[in-house]
């Protein structure tokens, strides 16, 4: 930790320190403390801070999240008006009251002056996330910086309006509860700067703090031209300008490709927090990465209805972390027959299947199976529930859950006939084999389509093929694509290819019409397996291009197969190597397993909130 953040520690010791003498507070809109009473249940207290200045008369509001939609309205909590102290303190004992211990909470601070010799900032709205309501307390200490602000739109971005509008679905509390322990991965709620994190685990905290000292040129002003660069930074294209520093900080995460170098240049000369970047960033995305000793060669990647992350390894295990990153007990699981897998899919009870492409090494004899892993809830996390062998398999590396409960797995190789794929039932009992191709080239990938037929992406075809279930339709080969790693459906059923060879993509009609084909852009190179989310758009890891694509598709109001990434893609200040697979989850993080270094990233609040565990149609949670 760096001296400046040191010292800010020590300065809020001093502030605790002074609450707790003083009784009653000036400015805070509160009555006496009752100090003879050991019961000081409900008393929150805290700082606004406006980079290194205390910020006095700020407007503090506690709410509780929306649970009527995406951006619905929040409930203060507050029984009546707190303002901060000439210190900037405040304290909000007895002054609210836990609608539900699980509710979702968040303190805002409004207004206020930042160090001015008088007046006040308008335009000065900072954020911290507190999670859960039953996790404030007596001890409960609440730090509010440019940091907490920025940590709180990366992790809520999706959720998010105004500061008075920020909520999810009824559907969707695990997502947005998972959301707010994201943003304290980010910044400390009780520090107002970074946590410590384990060793296994990281952000990008100098890239935060630059963002921080962003936002600081604004809070540290009269609201009026001091904010002007920041909010003309801000804007996005053909977009309205942010009008306070919390619109300004999600217009930025928002869209983290653009007038990066504008955002940057709005730092002031004195910056409150270090360490800073020394140049612009490639873009103002935000990480989170997380390892295991144990865990190498990261492949495939999947994520439960609990937000649990599960990856498969070319080395013959397979990982779980929870939403937050941390390992599961136990984890990595493997077994004796257990190989390498490239294809994990998840079932609706949670359970984890993931394909052994061989059984255990490369032969002619051992061709693979499939096995099931016990779900994070159940009372053996990551136990061996099953295994599948059936002779059908060849080397099986793909797999997917149709919506009729069936499994379908994607051989890889079958000899001169080439991949095709199996279709087992809620029992694993095999109802189809040889769901094939008519040639013969090698599937890298399956998903099934809306009458439980397959589509293949074919590794070594300039082709696509979609195949009936019934036998006695002959698939049809579409002409459209190069080298395709993955397939995916949209939530429209349109099917989209990541195109190897060529280092593009490709989107076909349910109807087997090619509507683009190999379009290029957005930082694509090489591109593996990609995903799509809720709002039909694309995220696809470069295998050798170090970077993450984030690709229109055909549902929004941007050109379909037109890049949102910025020409290298998104990462490049990661050090990637091999970026391998992605995932979505129902907070709107993309998770990406990066093979050559060892690790599972996770981009905050870069796509919509999605369905998990996932089926063929990505749907909103």
């Amino acid at each position: 930790m760096d001296a400046l953040s040191l010292s800010r520690l020590g300065r809020l010791s001093l502030f605790v320190c002074a609450l707790a003498a003083v009784a009653p507070l000036t400015g805070c809109g509160v009555g006496a403390i009752n100090s003879s009473s050991s019961a000081q249940a409900l008393q929150v207290h805290g700082t606004i801070m406006g980079g290194n200045q205390p910020v006095a008369g700020a407007t503090i509001h506690l709410y509780a999240a929306g649970k009527t939609g995406y951006a619905s309205a929040a409930t203060d909590l507050l029984t009546q008006t707190v303002t901060t102290d000439q210190f900037g303190m405040f304290n909000l004992t007895g002054l609210y009251t836990c609608g539900s211990a699980t509710d979702q909470m968040y303190l805002a601070a409004v207004g206020g002056n930042p160090g001015l010799p008088s007046g006040t900032n308008p335009a000065l709205v900072e954020m911290v996330v507190i999670g859960d309501c039953s996790t404030l307390g007596s001890s409960t200490i609440l730090n509010v910086t440019e940091v907490t602000t920025a940590a709180a739109a990366y992790a809520l971005q999706a959720f998010s309006g105004d500061y008075a509008h920020i909520g999810s679905s009824a559907t969707n509390l695990t997502g947005i509860r998972n959301a707010m322990l994201d943003a304290q991965l980010i910044a400390s709620t009780s520090t107002g700067i970074a946590p410590v994190l384990p060793s296994t685990q990281s952000t990008e905290t100098t890239k935060l703090y630059t963002f921080a000292d962003a936002l600081a040129s604004c809070v540290n002003s009269d609201g009026g031209s001091g904010c002007q660069p920041l909010f003309t930074a801000a804007t996005p294209a053909g977009g309205s300008a942010p009008t306070d520093v919390w619109s300004a900080a999600l217009d930025i995460v928002r869209n983290p490709g653009h007038n990066v170098t504008e955002v940057y240049n709005t730092l002031p000369a004195q910056v409150p927090f270090m360490p800073t970047l020394t140049s612009a960033p490639s873009d103002w995305t935000m990480t989170f990465s997380t390892s295991n000793a144990n865990f190498t060669l990261p492949t495939a990647v999947a994520v439960d209805s609990l937000g649990n992350v599960w990856a498969g390894s070319a080395n013959a295990s397979i990982a779980g972390f929870t939403a937050q990153g941390a390992s599961l007990a136990g984890s990595p699981y493997s077994h004796q027959s257990f190989a390498e897998t490239f294809g994990v899919a998840i079932d609706g009870n949670d359970n984890v299947w993931a394909t052994s492409e061989e059984t255990p090494v490369r032969s002619s004899i051992s061709k693979g199976s499939v096995f099931e892993w016990a779900a994070a809830s159940s009372s053996s996390p990551g136990s061996l529930v099953n295994t599948i062998g059936d002779t059908t398999f060849s080397f099986p590396e793909s797999i997917a859950w149709d919506t009729n409960g069936t499994m379908i797995v994607g051989n890889y190789y079958g000899g001169s006939a080439g991949g095709n794929a199996t279709i087992l039932d809620l029992s694993m009992n095999v109802l189809y084999t040889n769901v094939g191709l008519g040639y013969a080239p090698l599937v890298q990938g399956v998903v099934p389509d809306a009458n439980h037929g397959v589509w293949f992406a074919l590794n070594s075809s300039t082709m696509t093929t979609h195949a009936p279930l019934n036998s006695s339709v002959t698939p049809t080969q579409i002409s459209c694509c190069d080298n395709g790693n993955a397939i995916a459906s949209d939530p429209a059923g349109n099917l989209w290819v990541s195109n190897y060879g060529s280092s593009s993509v490709s989107e076909i009609s349910p109807a087997n019409t090619v509507l683009i084909n190999q379009a290029s852009g957005g930082g694509l190179a090489s591109p593996s397996a990609l995903v799509i989310d809720a709002n039909g758009n694309l995220f696809v890891p470069n295998y050798h291009g170090a970077s993450l694509s984030v690709i229109a598709g055909s549902l929004g109001a941007k050109t379909p197969a037109s890049a949102i990434s910025p020409a290298p893609g998104y990462g490049r200040d990661l050090s990637l190597i091999q970026p391998f697979a992605t995932a979505v989850d129902a907070s709107g993080n993309v998770w990406m397993t990066d093979r050559g270094a060892n690790k599972i990233v996770m981009f905050f609040g870069l796509a919509a909130p999605t369905r998990t565990p996932m089926t063929a149609f990505p749907a909103v949670p």
